[in-house]
């Protein structure tokens, strides 16, 4: 349940964080795509 509520945490964060990084470093926005890319692997 925890490791659910981590997940959910940590995507929520990334997808309202990517749109904010379009006009920053690209690495940001790298590292939101990433989070992404990985929370539904876990």
């Amino acid at each position: 349940m925890h490791d659910d509520n981590g997940r959910g945490w940590a995507l929520s964060i990334a997808i309202v964080a990517l749109p904010s990084y379009a006009t920053r470093p690209p690495v940001l926005a790298a590292n939101a795509r990433a989070m992404i890319g990985e929370l539904p692997a876990a």
